[in-house]
């Protein structure tokens, strides 16, 4: 059995833990959360809280405040809260986190479908009405936004000259806000786009590399880009299968996919990231955080275990306003 004040001297254990490895705005976030959770079972008629179950935890978060994202990451730190309790003799309900109701959650790609769509690229069929030249630019299009996260429309704008094959680098001038920058390409994308060049006789430093094939002076139209990746989407049927109210996935969901894949390398290495997000905005063109925020949001059952390690890092970086419900 398990007393409220239990309760109190294990949540006071487990901050003197937590305030070691937090940052002061996280521990602080932790600490609301947990001491709103103690509060409310002081006043239940409980007189056992070492397994407080499901209804009681379901009663309890309806009374959390807050903009959906800052419920989430009161949530997030509540599970771990919880997840604590339970490793020293609790049994308490681990509640779920919930859809995210922001107004875009974006379509994240898996490593598969990814490796899907590449794989029917390469092997492109010329089909009866087709732009004859997308047979060719697609599965290079798509590995460089692939690779380097770039916006179709200042993929679509590379020049030759833009090009730098020794340094393996690309230069965006078509980018959202006609904003100049200089984006690294993957080794193996930059030995590619070199062979892809040799063979589409490319020599026009003013050249675009993925010219129309109408008027070789002007790129590829978005619209035959756009609409050709949807038809490989729907041949390969890779749709939402969430449930959650996306877009659906499309060709901007490739960069949401470069930037979810950046940070899941640098956790797999076990790379801090709480200093990274601030150069993500820049390598993207950003003019702010606020821009970078919508593309660390996606459906938590999606990538659950990305959702709690980032947490901890965003908050620092893209604090919430407490009890903001505008």
């Amino acid at each position: 059995m398990k007393t409220c004040s239990d309760l109190l001297t294990d949540s006071k254990n487990y901050l003197d833990i937590r305030k070691k490895v937090l940052s002061t705005y996280s521990f602080y976030h932790y600490k609301q959360i947990i001491r709103e959770f103690n509060e409310y079972f002081s006043k239940s008629t409980l007189k056992d809280v070492s397994a407080i179950n499901e209804m009681e935890i379901t009663s309890f978060i309806r009374t959390i405040t807050g903009k959906t994202s800052t419920v989430i990451n009161k949530l997030i730190a509540l599970r771990k809260f919880i997840n604590y309790l339970n490793s020293i003799g609790y049994k308490i309900f681990v509640p779920e986190l919930p859809e995210n109701h922001d107004d875009y959650v974006p379509y994240i790609f898996s490593d598969d479908e990814i490796s899907e769509i590449l794989e029917y690229l390469d092997n492109l069929p010329l089909e009866k009405g087709m732009n004859p030249l997308l047979q060719y630019e697609m599965p290079m299009i798509i590995r460089i936004m692939i690779s380097s996260g770039t916006r179709i429309s200042a993929t679509l704008h590379i020049k030759l000259g833009d090009f730098d094959p020794q340094m393996h680098t690309i230069i965006i001038r078509k980018g959202k806000n006609y904003k100049e920058r200089i984006v690294p390409l993957n080794f193996s994308v930059s030995k590619m786009l070199i062979k892809y060049i040799d063979a589409m006789n490319i020599s026009n430093p003013e050249s675009y590399i993925f010219p129309n094939a109408l008027n070789d002076n002007e790129p590829m139209k978005y619209k035959s880009v756009a609409n050709k990746f949807h038809n490989v989407l729907l041949k390969l049927n890779i749709y939402d299968h969430s449930g959650y109210k996306t877009r659906g996935p499309c060709l901007h969901c490739l960069r949401h996919y470069f930037v979810i894949n950046s940070l899941r390398k640098l956790i797999a290495e076990g790379i801090p990231i709480d200093n990274y997000i601030p150069y993500l905005s820049i390598y993207l063109g950003h003019d702010s955080l606020d821009e970078t925020e919508k593309y660390l949001k996606f459906s938590p059952d999606i990538f659950t275990d990305e959702v709690e390690l980032f947490s901890e890092s965003i908050l620092d970086i893209l604090p919430e306003v407490e009890n903001d419900e505008d």
